[in-house]
């Protein structure tokens, strides 16, 4: 549906100084295949996340859903913008209790879904066993989890509203080898079920298996984009080439 497609269009935005991007024309539409952001750390990526959301107000362009301007959405659409794109940050769940229960807070997305309309995805054992946490994780507290349970709860959370669109922000980081390929496959299966995705990360492999297009983002723009394997072969800008550089198992495996 045109009403759920999330644009970036001219977008600029930066934190009350100097622009962090500039001029970023993007659009995440459900149905359409996974996008990956990547570039060198402080490159804009996070930044472009936060202002699709309207955590960050654009100094020029705009970020919008359907037709409206994301950043000055009325409570109503807002609430339905909130269950239909969702997010996973960099720091998993920044802002949530740690006394609660890993179920409770995928409750509370259930909650969220509801009130908005949209069918919840399951129960919240069937959600938490998607990510990789057994029932055993159920009652456990969010402060009593490692970095790498707590991204994976924080990735139960987005997935239990079924949303249209994922925005992911380094969404595995702190996931152990063993449970990142589990966390690869319910995002290829979150795709496949018609969710749009932008998955922002420094890890060339893990965004290549998932995303079929990348963008490039250095210096606050973006600089070449197209399949992953072509952009690390052929594009002659200098920080693409050290992105190639730096991991040239990954770019070997993309060969």
């Amino acid at each position: 549906m045109t009403t759920e497609v999330l644009r970036a269009i001219g977008l600029a935005a930066g934190y009350g100084g100097r622009d962090v991007v500039t001029d970023i024309d993007l659009q995440l539409a459900p149905g359409t295949a996974p996008m990956g952001l990547v570039g060198p750390s402080g490159a804009g990526k996070s930044t472009i996340l936060a202002a699709l959301r309207g955590r960050v107000r654009p100094t020029a362009g705009r970020a919008t859903w359907g037709e409206r301007t994301v950043g000055k959405l009325d409570r109503r659409t807002r609430r339905a913008f909130d269950v239909a794109v969702r997010a996973v940050d960099q720091e998993a769940l920044p802002g949530v209790d740690p006394r609660w229960t890993a179920d409770r807070l995928v409750c509370e997305a259930f909650d969220q879904a509801r009130r908005a309309g949209r069918p919840a995805a399951g129960s919240p054992i069937e959600v938490l066993d998607a990510v990789g946490l057994g029932v055993r994780f159920a009652v456990r507290s969010i402060g009593s989890l490692s970095g790498g349970e707590r991204q994976r709860l924080a990735l139960a959370h987005a997935i239990a509203a079924r949303p249209r669109i994922l925005l992911l922000d380094e969404p595995a980081t702190a996931v152990d080898p063993g449970a990142r390929a589990g966390v690869l496959r319910l995002l290829e299966a979150v795709a496949a079920d018609g969710t749009a995705i932008l998955l922002a990360s420094h890890d060339l492999e893990f965004v290549g298996r998932l995303c079929p297009q990348v963008q490039v983002v250095v210096d606050g723009a973006i600089v070449a984009g197209g399949p992953l394997p072509r952009v690390l072969a052929e594009s002659e800008h200098p920080a693409v080439r050290e992105l190639a550089a730096a991991a040239p198992l990954a770019v070997q495996r993309f060969r």
